[in-house]
């Protein structure tokens, strides 16, 4: 009985652990892109500084553009 108790225990616990791996995976992968956003962020604040007329409200292109 105990050896069968066990085993799904044993099963559960491995999940969990799989689990919370993949959340810290997640977590670090969330801070990634946080980062990278914050990035590009400053390098369009940068470009826009440099050049003006770089404004948000100029119409982007697009693929018809091409």
């Amino acid at each position: 009985m105990q050896e069968e108790l066990q085993n799904p225990r044993l099963k559960i616990a491995e999940m969990e652990k799989a689990q919370a791996e993949q959340a810290k995976a997640q977590a670090k992968q969330a801070k990634a892109q946080a980062k990278q956003a914050k990035e590009f962020e400053d390098l369009k604040n940068e470009l826009v500084k440099y050049l003006p007329n770089l404004s948000e409200e100029s119409d982007p292109v697009t693929e018809d553009d091409n």
